[in-house]
């Protein structure tokens, strides 16, 4: 424990390590700890780590919840080297968006509940401000941190007149840094409200990606990212690329 401990860059003894919970049993020999550094408790296990294919050696497998991040380390149960460590935490900024939050400007659901002809009337947009809609879906965000455009893991949003591959740039900027608050009047040409067309189809592809996801349509069932978070089969790399879709109507 004091190894996987001293290998996250905190310095502590032995004698400040206190188990917590009942002794350790079964196989596994799980146990938990606590220490001044940590901001929770430690939780240790063995398990065995394969080297090769013919070769494992048994490890302990610790967890620890620092001041700001969260560390899962394998530490070898005979020589106490720590031989793996992966930081668990992922950075989740939000980000703001000022869109049209249901099926058109001009909203029609559920529907009349008699036939009609008459047409909903318009709506505002609204500010919405959120990282991503799932956490499971999109672990960083619909934009990574310190980006600044309408791109991340899921969704790559730009005008694409010439239907090509990769999106052309630029891409609309957020101002301030990751609000994206463009005008935009239905009156006008489309021309005249790109950027807010853009960010809308930014916001709502990344909402649907989420709400699919959490349905079960992830990676495995066909759903992709650029980087796979966890939740199915496809690699990066993967034959499996949205193909541009031109549209000659304006947002309306």
């Amino acid at each position: 424990m004091a190894n996987a401990i001293t290998n996250i860059g905190e310095t502590i003894t032995v004698d400040e390590i206190t188990p917590t919970g009942p002794a350790a049993t079964g196989p596994e020999k799980k146990q938990s700890f606590t220490a001044a550094p940590l901001s929770g408790e430690a939780h240790a296990s063995l398990v065995w780590l394969p080297m090769s294919r013919t070769n494992a050696r048994l490890c302990w497998s610790v967890r620890l919840i620092g001041i700001l991040e969260d560390f899962r380390t394998l530490v070898d149960a005979s020589s106490g080297e720590v031989l793996v460590r992966q930081n668990q935490t992922c950075n989740y900024t939000d980000a703001s968006y000022r869109v049209y939050t249901s099926d058109s400007p001009s909203p029609f659901s559920p529907g009349w509940q008699t036939p009609s002809s008459g047409q909903p009337a318009v709506v505002d947009r609204q500010l919405i401000t959120l990282p991503a809609l799932s956490a499971v879906a999109s672990p960083n965000g619909w934009i990574n941190d310190g980006d600044n455009q309408t791109i991340g893991n899921n969704v790559d949003a730009s005008l694409n007149r010439n239907p090509q591959i990769p999106n052309p740039t630029p891409r609309p900027q957020g101002s301030p840094s990751r609000v994206f608050d463009f005008t935009l009047d239905l009156t006008q040409e489309p021309n005249n409200y790109e950027n807010a067309a853009v960010a809308n189809l930014f916001y709502r592809c990344n909402w649907m990606h989420d709400r699919l996801y959490e349905l079960g349509f992830t990676e495995a069932a066909g759903n992709f990212q650029q980087l796979i978070s966890g939740g199915g089969e496809l690699e990066p790399g993967s034959d499996s690329r949205v193909r541009p879709v031109r549209s000659r109507r304006p947002l309306s």
